[in-house]
């Protein structure tokens, strides 16, 4: 929860989803209108499936913009049938949130990253807007700057899936 402190694009409404000490820190930022989750293991079978269908409710109540999915800082891959979950389960309903786009950052673990890519390129197949970006700050920025300049061509929002980092 500590790096919420540290992100000042971060607004300062903000409702916990779902937390579990050294695995999981998701939230929504009523701000900026995105639900953020910070993964730091992303082998646990216990708060994986509680977290995202925690992040899926959430999502069908406050109607988010985009998703940011940070793993920078992971380490681990998800159990085999957590990801076929993800894939069956998931991508189905994120699909129907109609959302701008989903950000990710990739993790500096390269066990980590290869799992993650392997996750990203399914959510491809299912034609989700998937983008990636740095850090949180960026993908902070970047909705920001989206924002704003969707505002100049009256459009609510422009596409995110035309950029990538």
């Amino acid at each position: 929860m500590a790096d919420r402190l540290i992100y000042p694009n971060i607004g300062s409404k903000i409702t916990s989803l779902y937390f579990a000490e050294d695995w999981i820190d998701s939230w929504y930022d009523h701000t900026n209108k995105v639900i953020v989750t910070t993964w730091f293991n992303l082998s646990t079978n216990i708060h994986y499936r509680k977290s995202y269908l925690a992040k899926l409710e959430a999502a069908k109540n406050y109607r988010p913009r985009a998703l940011i999915i940070d793993t920078s800082r992971a380490f681990g891959v998800p159990y085999p049938e957590d990801q076929r979950w993800l894939i069956t389960t998931v991508f189905p309903e994120a699909k129907k949130l109609d959302l701008e786009c989903i950000i990710n950052i990739f993790p500096k673990n390269s066990i980590a990253k290869t799992g993650v890519k392997t996750m990203l390129d399914f959510g491809k197949k299912f034609n989700l807007p998937i983008i990636e970006k740095a850090s949180l700050e960026d993908a902070l920025d970047f909705l920001k700057s989206n924002q704003q300049n969707s505002s100049l061509h009256g459009s609510p929002f422009l596409s995110c899936a035309s950029t990538n980092s």
